[in-house]
């Protein structure tokens, strides 16, 4: 089935939804692929994840490229918006990998801008598994501003910007500090947000586990305002490996660990689990779409429900929120296409 009249704009928030406007623009996609880098090294990895940001500030977006994954070890690389600052076509990308990123293969699962140390340009946070060879999540510093060198360079510091790993208030056992900065994990997706409201950014560190066994716990690190993290570990346990047991102090969550626990009274958390996505937000997407119905010129915005949860009070939020339809995950793409289709 080939859908190419598209009239949808999506966000994702907790519950995901699909908000259809009707006086929104079609919009036709192409193959330009004359407009990317081609061939080996530039265009020939195994890519995991791919994230856009304006790297050297001049007005495009430029793309960053988490690559290695279930390939094995590879470099991440950096691809420049040939416009603006670059004086040629805007929409057109040189590889900027050999000159503007660090000579680092890693076995990359997902890579996010982030300003990091505060000082209003983006850096670069990679997740990495050590499912091949242990290795680290990295840290690549934008060299502008605070850095004073050029915006839109960058320089592995991932041994300097984690900040304690192994020692007291740490989780991290010893033995799993790398010496070269970082610890073993396996890590397929990380996120970040301001954890304790102090204006700067922390970060969720997720961990799928060896083998996807789900035991790693997820971790939480906070940002000194510079850019340098240290755990988040009010328990002050530390674990003897890489996993956490039954019983064990829950780290950063009340209680002790009790894998696949639906005890809420606080005795009992579960902070380990193969998490392949976390996100970070303080709304839930009912409320995103009882918000969206307030907003002038959306009253007759279509709303689908695209989750995880498909129980009665699940449906019943939908509906009190303004969805039409509730799709639960792994949804059927062609009644998708269907339903979209008779709503635009």
């Amino acid at each position: 089935m080939s859908h190419n009249r598209m009239h949808t704009n999506v966000s994702l928030v907790g519950l995901g939804i699909l908000a259809l406007g009707g006086a929104a623009a079609a919009q036709n996609f192409t193959n330009a692929s004359t407009q990317i880098p081609q061939g080996s090294p530039f265009n020939n990895s195994s890519t995991e994840n791919v994230d856009f940001a304006d790297i050297d500030q001049d007005g495009d977006w430029d793309a960053a490229f988490a690559n290695g994954g279930d390939g094995g070890n590879d470099q991440s690389r950096i691809w420049v918006n040939n416009g603006f600052a670059q004086s040629g076509t805007i929409g057109f990308f040189t590889d900027k990998t050999s000159t503007q990123a660090p000579a680092i293969s890693t076995d990359g699962r997902d890579i996010e801008f982030v300003d990091f140390d505060n000082d209003s340009d983006l850096d670069l946070y990679i997740s990495n598994t050590s499912a091949i060879s242990s290795q680290t999540n990295r840290w690549w510093t934008n060299m502008g501003h605070v850095q004073a060198g050029t915006t839109g360079f960058y320089q592995d510091q991932t041994a300097a910007r984690w900040i304690g790993l192994g020692g007291a208030g740490s989780s991290i056992a010893p033995a799993n500090v790398l010496g070269s900065g970082g610890f073993i994990d396996w890590s397929c997706d990380c996120d970040f947000g301001d954890l304790d409201n102090d204006g700067d950014i922390d970060l969720i560190h997720s961990s799928y586990g060896g083998v996807f066994g789900g035991q790693v716990p997820l971790r939480i690190f906070l940002n000194d305002g510079a850019g340098f993290f240290s755990e988040f570990d009010p328990a002050g346990f530390q674990l003897s490996g890489t996993t956490i047991n039954n019983g064990d102090q829950g780290i950063w969550c009340e209680g002790t660990q009790s894998a696949n626990t639906t005890d809420a009274t606080g005795n009992f958390c579960d902070i380990a689990s193969s998490t392949l996505d976390i996100e970070l937000g303080d709304i839930n997407g009912y409320e995103l779409a009882t918000h969206l119905r307030t907003l002038p010129n959306l009253e007759r915005c279509h709303l689908i429900a695209v989750t995880g949860y498909g129980r009665e009070h699940a449906l019943a939020a939908s509906r009190r929120a303004g969805f039409e339809q509730h799709f639960v995950k792994p949804i059927d793409l062609d009644r998708l296409c269907r339903v979209i289709s008779d709503l635009a």
